[in-house]
């Protein structure tokens, strides 16, 4: 439980850094609460009977089997009698129920809660998505948003992941990866250069000629777009 909150701490202060929108400024903040389950809230109860309490660790032998036989037995009878329970309640995952807040960077008042992907749109959900990894990835590389002043891994490659997407959340994709200040390569085609342009710096374009043989032309980005001017 405590490894949970700590993480969940570590990633909302990644994420307290990455714009989320703009006009206002907001950023997300991911809220674990304890899971209402009833097969967790069971288990609990279980284990808080099991757990002796200060004057059980100073009572004789009869009291501390007396102890084990009462609290102790009954879970670990429960845990051997039912795998798919056992499973369930073992996995510390199911104790929590995840979900997303967003709020105002000036003042840090809330503004909304993301408790069901559900009922998101397929760009709000890329976009939600797409934070919250980002924020992860800023966690566990060790990375800052505040420069490149550490020794730390950051060279992603993003594949093809804007032909779903609409222009306005591609570039917020693009914008994330600039704060998180990771180094980039971006396989896109041609009509979406658009996209990615302000954010490359080098171009490695592949022409395929007559179905059979593919030339491969390397450029600065700059070169690229004056020669897009000129066709």
């Amino acid at each position: 439980k405590s490894k949970i909150e700590e993480n969940i701490a570590a990633l909302n202060a990644a994420l307290r850094d990455i714009d989320y929108k703009d006009i206002p400024k907001t950023y997300i903040q991911l809220v674990a609460q304890r899971s209402v389950y009833p097969n967790q809230r069971t288990f609990r109860t279980f284990l808080e009977k099991a757990m002796p309490n200060a004057v059980d660790f100073e009572s004789n032998l009869e009291e501390k089997k007396k102890h084990f036989e009462n609290n102790i037995r009954p879970l670990i009878d429960q845990l051997e009698a039912d795998e798919k329970w056992r499973k369930e309640v073992m996995d510390v995952r199911t104790w929590f129920k995840f979900f997303a807040e967003e709020y105002y960077k000036d003042g840090n008042e809330k503004m909304k809660s993301y408790e069901n992907m559900g009922k998101l749109s397929g760009g709000e959900k890329a976009q939600l998505t797409y934070t919250i990894l980002g924020s992860a990835i800023s966690y566990q590389f060790g990375m800052k948003s505040d420069g490149l002043q550490t020794k730390s891994f950051r060279f992603i490659a993003i594949d093809e992941s804007f032909s779903n997407q609409d222009d306005e959340k591609a570039r917020y994709l693009m914008n994330l990866c600039k704060q998180l200040n990771l180094q980039l390569l971006v396989v896109t085609p041609s009509d979406k250069i658009n996209v990615v342009q302000d954010y490359i710096s080098y171009v490695h374009l592949v022409e395929r000629r007559n179905n059979k043989n593919s030339w491969l032309y390397d450029m600065p980005i700059m070169q690229f777009l004056e020669t897009q001017e000129n066709y």
